[in-house]
């Protein structure tokens, strides 16, 4: 539907999740310097509000967007608020919106670029909020983290992308990003929290992880032993002058 009004890209970056945002100064002034202030909740019963609300009203382009993110179809079964929150010693294993621990997150960004992304070295990360909370608010990825208890910190996090296999024929949940902050792997933290991982996308409806780990890293073992298995290599090559892990 947006993309049939014919809008100037800097119209759609801002309303339309498939397209890559560039006009965040432009965004924070409309919104009060809430990046996130121009999505909808999503859902059955959102979209019959928003509906209801839209009876007689001319339809804008805010509103074509909220219609697009209220009706998109969520590949995952359960909301993700329900999800449980478990602890560890000192550190809290939850759910969190992106909104809610961005900042926080994209440091931890930093951190996992410089550890695990050797042949991206010469640029700097730059993941997109706007991107993150399109694909949450539509059902399809979900943030862990790792919430210190004695500081109220978030020192690690793991994104899980939702998807539909299509020849499978099964819903599998993809890793994008797992990182825990170096001065807080101790004990058994990294395997319950992946543990409180698994559980979390076994109650959202995966019948399939999917990890991706670098070549020679430590976490590629620690995986085995939980019962993952090494079924392919991940082959990169640079074509262009900016390349990422």
């Amino acid at each position: 539907l947006l993309k049939n009004l014919n809008l100037p890209r800097e119209t759609l970056t801002w309303y339309y999740p498939d397209v890559r945002t560039t006009c965040a100064p432009r965004m924070e002034e409309e919104t009060g310097g809430d990046l996130f202030g121009g999505h909808c909740e999503r859902g059955p019963s959102a979209l019959r509000a928003l509906l209801r609300s839209l009876i007689g009203k001319p339809l804008t382009v805010q509103a074509a967007a909220d219609i697009l993110i209220c009706s998109s179809a969520s590949v995952i079964r359960v909301e993700p608020k329900s999800l449980p929150v478990e602890t560890y010693r000192t550190w809290r294993f939850e759910r969190a919106s992106v909104e809610d621990v961005w900042p926080e997150v994209r440091e931890l960004h930093k951190g996992f670029w410089r550890e695990v992304s050797d042949h991206g070295r010469g640029i700097e990360p730059d993941p997109d909020p706007i991107r993150f909370a399109s694909a949450e608010y539509a059902g399809r990825y979900v943030m862990l983290v790792v919430r210190d208890t004695l500081s109220g910190e978030v020192v690690g996090f793991c994104g899980m992308h939702f998807s539909f296999a299509m020849r499978a024929q099964l819903v599998v949940a993809h890793e994008d990003g797992m990182y825990i902050r170096p001065d807080h792997r101790k004990g058994w933290m990294f395997r319950r929290f992946m543990n409180y991982v698994e559980r979390c996308c076994v109650t959202l409806g995966a019948e399939e992880m999917r990890v991706d780990a670098s070549v020679g890293i430590p976490t590629n073992r620690a995986l085995i032993g939980m019962g993952f298995t090494h079924v392919a290599n991940h082959y990169i090559k640079i074509t262009g002058e900016r390349h990422v892990a």
